[in-house]
C-alpha cells in the first residue's frame, strides 16, 4: 500500500513500522517478506465462522460500509453534538403542525381505588405504586422524584416510561394523604406487584399478552425484583428454540423502561453475550429474524451507554455484525451499522498493544489493526439520532425538526434512515394520540417528495425505498386511521419512475409494546389473595371448622 504524502526518493513507511510507531516503538530495519492475505468470508455460514475469521471481519471499519459512503468529514470527540443555527420558519402548508410545537409526553392515569377496593387494573396497579413511591421518596425513587413542596408531598408525576411528569393533580396529593394513614394498604399494592412478577416467573407459556402485562410494571419495581424478572425473560430466551420476538421486545423494553439504578453493569453485559449467541446462530437468509436482533442489541447497547457501562468485550459481537454487513440489505445494514457505532461508544476490555498481539500471527492483520485504531472518533450521524430520539420522547417535536432540517449530518444517508426509523416508530405509538401519530406519517411524506419546498436533506434512493415500505406497511395497520392516513400519504407522493429501480424491504416494524389489556396474571395473584384472607380468618376464628380448606 503506498503513501502519497511521501516523494519519490523517500521509500514509504511499511505496514509493519506503522503499526509499530502507533504502539510507539521504534522503526526497526530489518526487512522481512511480505505477506499477502486471500482470505475471505462470503461462502461461510455464521455459526461456522472460526475465531480467526471472525476477528478478520471485525476490522471492517465504518469507512468500508455502503450505508456510510456520504458520512460527512465532521466528527466530534467528546460526544456531544455541534451547536445548531436558530429555528427556521417552516412552511405550515408542508411540515404537520404537530412538529411546529413542542408538547408534553404522554402519561396514563387512571382511576385511583378507595381504600380496600380491588385494583382493576395493570394500568391501575402501575399508577397506585407511582403515586404511593412518590408519597414516601426512598433511595430507590430519588433520581426519579424531583423536590418536594413545602408540605411534603412530591410535585411531580411518572409516566409509564419512567419519565417525569409535572402536573400532579390534587386528587393524587389527596389519595396520597388517605393512604399514607394506613401501613398495611401500601404494603398490600407493593405485594400485588411483586405477586404479579411471581405469577409470571412460574408460568411455562409466556405468550404476548402475559409479557405485555409484566412489561408495563417496569418503571415501579425495585432493583431485587427486576433482576428477578430480567433473569427470568433472558433464561425463557435463551432456552426457546425458535426465536420468540414478544420476549425479545419485552426484554429490551423492560431494561429501557426501570430506573437507573436498578441496572447493574454485568446483568446487561450478560443479556447482551445471550443476543449475540443468538444473532450467531441465526440463518443468514433469515433477514427479519436477523433484523429484529440486531434491532434489540442496537436498544440494549444504547442503555449501556447512557449508563456508561465500559470496558465490555468488543470482538465476537463486533466481528459478527461486520460480517453482517456484506449480506443485508439497506435496512438491515443501516440497523448493523448502528450497533457497530454504539459499539465505539463503549470501551474495551483490551489494549491496543493485546490486541495486536492476538493476532500477531494473522496473515495480512497489521494494516486493518491499524485502521482500527485510528477510527476513534464518533461519528456525528449517530449521536444526532440519539438526541432526535429523546426529543421525541420528550415531546419536543419542533427542536425534532430544527434537528432534521438544520444538523451537520442530515445529508448522511445512515441519519435519514434512522430518522425515518423514528417517526415509524412514533405513528405505530398507541400511546400518543391519533393526531400527533398521523403528523409522523406526514411528516415521512414530506421527507419523500422531491417536489417539495421542504427540503432539508440531500435524496438517497435507498432512503425513499425505506419510507415507501414504512407506508406500505402502515396502509394494512389494523387501526383505521393509521391506515387511512398511510393511504393518503402514498397517494400523494412524487414516486416518478424511481419505484421501479426499488429493491423491496419486508421488516416487521416495531414500537413498544401495547398497554396491557388482559389481567391474567392479577386475575391469579387476587385468587391466591382471598385465599390468604380466608386462612387468615379461619385462624383468628378458631371456632370456624375448617373443612374444604
Amino acid at each position: 500500500m503506498s503513501d502519497t504524502s511521501y516523494s519519490d526518493n523517500t521509500p514509504p513507511l511499511r505496514t509493519r513500522d506503522r503499526v509499530l510507531k502507533a504502539f510507539g516503538f521504534a522503526k526497526r530495519e530489518k526487512k522481512v517478506k511480505s505477506r499477502a492475505a486471500t482470505q475471505t468470508l462470503n461462502n461461510q455460514p455464521i455459526h461456522q465462522l472460526s475465531d480467526t475469521s471472525i476477528a478478520i471481519a471485525s476490522t471492517v471499519t465504518s469507512s468500508h460500509l455502503d450505508i456510510e459512503q456520504d458520512i460527512a468529514s465532521i466528527v466530534v470527540e467528546d460526544g456531544s453534538l455541534p451547536p445548531l443555527p436558530p429555528l427556521p420558519i417552516f412552511e405550515s402548508n408542508v411540515i404537520p403542525d404537530v412538529f411546529l410545537k413542542n408538547r408534553p409526553p404522554p402519561t396514563i392515569r387512571t382511576r385511583l381505588p378507595h381504600l380496600g377496593q380491588r385494583i382493576e387494573s395493570m394500568d391501575q396497579l402501575v399508577y397506585c405504586n407511582i403515586v404511593l413511591l412518590m408519597s414516601k421518596p426512598s433511595s430507590f425513587f430519588d433520581e426519579i422524584v424531583g423536590h418536594q413542596d413545602s408540605d411534603g408531598s412530591g410535585s411531580q408525576g411518572l409516566d409509564v416510561d419512567g419519565e417525569v411528569v409535572t402536573d400532579f393533580e390534587k386528587k393524587e396529593r389527596a389519595w396520597m394523604k388517605s393512604i399514607g394513614q394506613f401501613p398495611e394498604e401500601q404494603q398490600h399494592l407493593r405485594w400485588l406487584v411483586t405477586q404479579v412478577i411471581d405469577e409470571f416467573v412460574k408460568d411455562d407459556i409466556k405468550g404476548l399478552s402475559l409479557v405485555t402485562e409484566v412489561i408495563s410494571l417496569g418503571p415501579v419495581l425495585d432493583r431485587d425484583t427486576f433482576r428477578s424478572l430480567l433473569s427470568c425473560l433472558v433464561d425463557k430466551f435463551e432456552r426457546t428454540t425458535l426465536l420468540d420476538i414478544s420476549i425479545l421486545q419485552g426484554l429490551v423494553q423492560l431494561i429501557e423502561s426501570t430506573p437507573h439504578n436498578n441496572l447493574v453493569g454485568d446483568d446487561l453485559v450478560r443479556t447482551l453475550a445471550v443476543l449475540r449467541q443468538r444473532l450467531e446462530g441465526t440463518h443468514t437468509s433469515s433477514t427479519d429474524h436477523l433484523y429484529q436482533t440486531v434491532l434489540a442489541i442496537s436498544r440494549l447497547l444504547d442503555v449501556m451507554t447512557q449508563n456508561k457501562i465500559q470496558d465490555v468485550d468488543h470482538e465476537p459481537l463486533t466481528g459478527l455484525l461486520a460480517f453482517l454487513l456484506h449480506r443485508g440489505d439497506i435496512a438491515l445494514k443501516f440497523q448493523l451499522s448502528y450497533a457497530l457505532e454504539v459499539m465505539r461508544n463503549i470501551t474495551n476490555d483490551e489494549t491496543s498493544f493485546q490486541l495486536a498481539m492476538r493476532h500477531s500471527l494473522e496473515i495480512g492483520r497489521m494494516e486493518s489493526i491499524l485502521r482500527e485504531f485510528q477510527a476513534t472518533t464518533k461519528r456525528l450521524w449517530y449521536l444526532a439520532l440519539r438526541e432526535a430520539r429523546q426529543r421525541i420522547l420528550e415531546g419536543r417535536f419542533a427542536d425534532f425538526s430544527m434537528l432534521v432540517h438544520e444538523s451537520h449530518c442530515r445529508d448522511d444517508r445512515a441519519f435519514q434512515m434512522g430518522i425515518c426509523q423514528i417517526l415509524a416508530e412514533l405513528s405505530m405509538d398507541s400511546l400518543w394520540d391519533v393526531y400527533t401519530r398521523q403528523g409522523a406519517l406526514e411528516f415521512l411524506g414530506a421527507l419523500y417528495n422531491t417536489s417539495s419546498s421542504y427540503k432539508p436533506w440531500k435524496d438517497h434512493l435507498d432512503v425513499k425505498q425505506w419510507i415507501l415500505d414504512i407506508l406500505f406497511q402502515l396502509s394494512e395497520n389494523q387501526e383505521l386511521t393509521i391506515k387511512d392516513c398511510a393511504l393518503s400519504v402514498l397517494q400523494t407522493l412524487d414516486v416518478g419512475n424511481e419505484i421501479s429501480r426499488m429493491v423491496p424491504i419486508s421488516y416487521t416494524l416495531k414500537s413498544r409494546l401495547p398497554r396491557p389489556k388482559t389481567t391474567h396474571l392479577l386475575g391469579r395473584v387476587y385468587k391466591i389473595d382471598t385465599y390468604i384472607l380466608i386462612e387468615s380468618l379461619l385462624e383468628y376464628h378458631t371456632d370456624i371448622p375448617r373443612t374444604g380448606f
